[in-house]
Formats: C-alpha cells, sequence, structure tokens
C-alpha cells in the first residue's frame, strides 16, 4: 500500500502518530493519504519532505512543506541580504504596476 519512495519508518511512524492523537489511520484514510502524497509529488514536492512535516508537526493529513521557498533561498543562495531585498522591492514595485 505505502509507495516505495517514501521509507517504511516514515509510515509507521505516521500511523503512530495519528494513533496517539486519537484519529487512527483507517485503511480508507491511508489510502487517501498516499492519493494526497502522489498528488504533491507530481506538482514537485518531495512527498518524504511533506509526511515528515506531518509527523513533525502532530498533522491528521498531507500539505506542501511550509519552509519549502525560504530553505531553497537560504541553502542555494550567494545572494546578499541586500541583493534579496533589492530583489523583492523590485517585484512590490512592479506588482503596483
Amino acid at each position: 500500500m505505502v509507495p516505495v519512495w517514501i521509507t517504511p519508518e516514515s509510515w509507521q511512524a505516521f500511523e503512530e502518530m495519528r494513533r496517539k492523537i486519537k484519529a487512527p489511520l483507517t485503511i480508507y484514510a491511508g489510502k487517501l493519504i498516499v492519493s494526497e502524497l502522489c498528488k504533491l509529488k507530481a506538482s514537485g514536492e518531495s512527498p518524504q519532505d511533506c509526511l515528515d512535516q506531518s509527523i513533525r508537526n502532530g498533522w491528521r493529513d498531507v500539505f506542501p512543506v511550509r519552509d519549502k521557498q525560504l530553505r531553497q533561498r537560504v541553502s542555494y543562495s550567494t545572494d546578499t541580504p541586500s541583493d534579496i531585498y533589492e530583489r523583492q522591492l523590485a517585484a512590490s514595485i512592479a506588482s503596483m504596476k
């Protein structure tokens, strides 16, 4: 039932977390979660990260990773803070036109 791109350990942790918050995962609910993870994967999200985020936050469902854009900006950017500020300022000005 669980896709190969989700670690069995994470899936078990998700099921355990759902039991602890008194919202046990039924077989059908599990299928719906897997379906949502497939949609997230198709939209470019990491389904593993989405599932781990839900486990970490005690959420009943799965969602796109919240800090994904911030993480990418911090991890991959060599811009200085002033470069980022100037780019955000330019975007704000452009959106007002």
